[in-house]
């Protein structure tokens, strides 16, 4: 039998679809015009031994199932690609967010430092006060005439007051009234400063709503403590004062 005939030339529906699967997994269209005769075995335009013709018609998936292959690896490394740029650009948004808050700070540290300058200072024994503060540094002066009573000289037994206490005292309003300018922008009312119990000393303020005292003690190991309402008897607040976050509240509860 000649090589081009017989059934093993002929062309049947399963060599057909064979073709035109090898030929679309490279992008190659045929037309019946592309059939040459070859003295090797020719089936619709491919050419090729018997050999080659039978593997073709015997694994009609396997050129395919190679370009699959490649198509899904050439996924994987996309893929591959896509994470590494986003893992990237997540780092650098990273960093960025870090240079924000950095700068953030900075701004704030500004800021602070410009409120601190933003109002003419003057000094009280070493602690500064706003210079807007003159009648409270004139009745700090006044309140030095306790340092002079003795013991006992309220005849109960009383101790004398200390200059050290009343140092600490001064300390407490300059801390006070320099927070209230930096943070509040504005002035505490004027206290009354009056010789407390037990050697310690009563720092009063009254305001329209709300009013409040601290007592400085003696003895240097303990807290001030403070007592406030809002003089009408139906709210207070008591404590240890731990400045500064204390402070701070306290004078927004003053002020308000």
């Amino acid at each position: 039998m000649s090589p081009t005939s017989g059934k093993r030339g002929a062309s049947t529906p399963q060599s057909q679809r064979a073709r035109k699967r090898w030929l679309s997994a490279y992008g190659i269209t045929s037309s019946p015009s592309s059939v040459v005769e070859h003295p090797k075995t020719v089936q619709h335009g491919w050419q090729g031994n018997a050999l080659e013709a039978a593997q073709l018609e015997n694994e009609p998936n396997s050129l395919p199932s190679a370009k699959s292959a490649d198509l899904t690896a050439s996924r994987g490394e996309r893929r591959e690609r896509e994470i590494a740029n986003f893992v990237s650009t997540y780092s650098q948004i990273i960093e960025m967010l870090r240079d924000i808050e950095s700068q953030v700070a900075e701004v704030k540290k500004d800021a602070a430092r410009l409120s601190r300058a933003s109002f003419p200072k003057t000094e009280f024994h070493g602690f500064p006060f706003p210079a807007s503060q003159g009648e409270l540094l004139a009745a700090l002066e006044r309140s030095r005439a306790m340092l002079a009573l003795p013991d006992n000289w309220d005849e109960e037994g009383s101790p004398a007051y200390r200059e050290e206490t009343w140092i600490r005292a001064v300390s407490l309003l300059s801390e006070y009234t320099m927070a209230a300018c930096e943070v509040q922008r504005r002035d505490l009312p004027l206290p009354l400063i009056h010789n407390g119990p037990e050697g310690s000393i009563d720092i009063l303020w009254r305001s329209p709503n709300r009013e409040l005292l601290l007592n400085v003690p003696a003895e240097s190991d303990e807290l001030p403590t403070y007592y406030g309402d809002n003089r009408a008897g139906g709210e207070h607040v008591e404590g240890e004062l731990m400045p500064p976050n204390v402070m701070k509240w306290l004078l927004m509860w003053l002020l308000e």
